[in-house]
């Protein structure tokens, strides 16, 4: 598996809290979407899933992840289930996944495995998440392209 090594800025999010399984965050995606819209929040880049827990160890029913869009400034989220924080830039190893959505459980256990491998002591597991750099919806789940984030210490 060929890691890439990416620096990344301190990026501002705006998102919806996601508890459960994983591979269910899409209704969340859609919820935050729509709350999003209404208070015309401009996502200034790729969304983003960003994962806080192993899932090894965390039953699922206890998994927190959010479904992101990055923004350029700040929004009034009142009244609201959207929450506003700043991811700290820095290096980040990444792995990309082209194909369905459906196989990137097995692609993250190659990835956390891969990290723990060659980069355990410099890995950061508070900052892991997934950016979707396309839409699956205009060219194929087969060609949905999803990287794959770790940030570094």
């Amino acid at each position: 598996m060929e890691l890439l090594r990416i620096s990344r800025p301190d990026t501002k999010y705006v998102g919806l809290r996601h508890h459960g399984a994983y591979h269910e965050i899409g209704n969340t995606i859609m919820k935050m979407f729509g709350q999003t819209i209404e208070r015309g929040i401009q996502m200034t880049g790729p969304l983003a899933g960003i994962y806080y827990d192993n899932p090894n160890v965390t039953p699922e029913a206890e998994l927190r992840s959010d479904a992101v869009i990055p923004v350029g400034q700040d929004y009034d989220l009142s009244g609201s289930d959207l929450h506003a924080f700043v991811m700290p830039g820095g290096e980040f190893l990444a792995v990309d996944h082209i194909g369905s959505y459906s196989g990137l459980g097995e692609k993250w256990g190659q990835f956390m495995g891969a990290i723990a491998e060659n980069h355990a002591e410099e890995a950061d597991f508070d900052w892991t998440f997934e950016e979707y750099l396309n839409d699956c919806e205009e060219v194929g789940m087969e060609n949905a392209h999803t990287r794959l984030f770790c940030r570094l210490k």
